[in-house]
């Protein structure tokens, strides 16, 4: 069965969202590099960023899943997107 448009467009959604995040963190490590030599990287921005990177790598994730096959779970069963 084919997949659903909407499901295909929200994976191309999610893919251009996780890529965007991912490289907008990436361009900030050098910054981050810089304020950790200078003992000024503050622990708030550093969890958040590395939580911006995890949110950035799971949206590819889903995205990539969801356009191969429509589903976002790795769960056994009825393989739906709880």
């Amino acid at each position: 069965m084919a997949d659903l448009p909407a499901n295909r467009s929200r994976s191309y959604l999610y893919l251009i969202a996780g890529v965007t995040l991912f490289v907008l963190q990436l361009i900030r490590l050098p910054g981050y590099y810089a304020a950790w030599q200078n003992n000024t990287l503050d622990t708030f921005r550093l969890t958040m960023s590395v939580i911006a990177l995890v949110v950035a790598m799971l949206m590819i994730r889903f995205g990539w899943r969801m356009r191969r096959d429509g589903k976002a779970s790795d769960e056994p069963g009825d393989q739906s997107i709880s």
